[in-house]
């Protein structure tokens, strides 16, 4: 499961007459609220255009979005270590636009506030963090995460699908957010954002590098799981059950299958050695590379140096 950052803008104040039926049906509502205990505002929330992450969500997504919305907390800048400040009540599909309005208590102290930062248009947009299954390339239809996808967003008119949102975790009164041209302002007319969709359509390779860093699942655990699920159900060998994966994975490595199986539901910590994750590679036909890379990102410490070879590809080897 993935999950992303990115939102739009804020509309009027503006709400259904049952709105207080709404709110007080939510499970999370412990005390029946009155219509002059609340103050409402409906946002825009997404669409389906291209986000500043290279994606885009699926038409026939959205109402399954709209209904993951409701009930959502509402937060101040995705700081979600603070408590929320407020709570989506409803959602809806409209003209291709998803949106979710929500309800903040009038007797908490700093409301009077956030009505003032809001009619007066110094908050002014939304975003909205969500999770869904994998970002899956509008080019091939891999996932683009995956090494039998070498597409990069913006680059080639690729983007990608966030492929069956499973949950909208918080939505965020932000500074600004990542869906572009809707509300007050358009995203695509702002020098902010103007400047980064040109440099990611010209090929900046340090731009697309962070869109692909900002995809991969950091950790050896998150690697290799996405891995075994290419080979085993997505790629060639499609008809291979997950345990003869794992299985062969061992063999290769010379691993214990109870050993690769606990590592990979993350039951066994252990640094696997640079032989046995040079096992998983040839056990998964990809380069051992990425593997040693999220392995000494988790913390495994290994006796090797970083080359670059003449085509730019980065590999590991051991010191002699």
């Amino acid at each position: 499961m993935q999950a992303i950052t990115l939102g739009t803008i804020i509309t009027d104040l503006t709400h259904k007459d049952d709105f207080t039926e709404k709110i007080n049906t939510l499970s999370t509502t412990r005390k029946a609220l009155k219509a002059d205990e609340v103050v409402v505002w409906t946002p825009r929330l997404i669409g389906t255009e291209t986000t500043v992450h290279g994606g885009q969500l699926r038409e026939s997504d959205l109402t399954l979005f709209a209904q993951l919305t409701i009930g959502a907390p509402i937060l101040i800048g995705h700081q979600k270590e603070t408590k929320p400040i407020g709570r989506v009540y409803d959602a809806w599909v409209e003209q291709k636009m998803v949106y979710a309005p929500f309800y903040v208590p009038l007797a908490r102290s700093d409301t009077q506030d956030l009505i003032i930062d809001i009619n007066t248009g110094i908050i002014a947009e939304v975003s909205a963090s969500f999770a869904f299954d994998k970002p899956t390339c509008s080019i091939c239809s891999q996932d683009m995460r995956s090494l039998q996808c070498g597409h990069v967003p913006f680059k080639d008119n690729a983007f990608f699908y966030y492929e069956t949102p499973q949950k909208v975790l918080e939505i965020s009164l932000v500074y600004r957010g990542g869906y572009p041209g809707t509300g007050f302002a358009n995203l695509m007319n702002d020098p902010e954002w103007t400047d980064k969709f040109t440099a990611l359509s010209k090929g900046d390779k340090t731009l697309q590098k962070q869109m692909i860093e900002n995809l991969m699942v950091p950790g050896l655990v998150s690697l290799l799981n996405r891995l075994v699920e290419d080979r085993c159900k997505n790629g060639e060998y499609s008809t291979m059950t997950r345990i003869k994966c794992i299985t062969q994975m061992a063999s290769y490595a010379d691993m214990a299958v109870s050993d690769v199986e606990g590592l990979l539901t993350k039951e066994v910590k252990i640094c696997p050695t640079l032989d046995q994750l040079r096992g998983f590679a040839t056990a998964l036909s990809c380069p051992a590379t990425p593997i040693i890379r999220e392995a000494m990102k988790d913390g495994c410490e290994y006796d090797v140096k970083m080359i670059q070879k003449k085509d730019g590809e980065i590999a590991y080897r051991n010191y002699m």
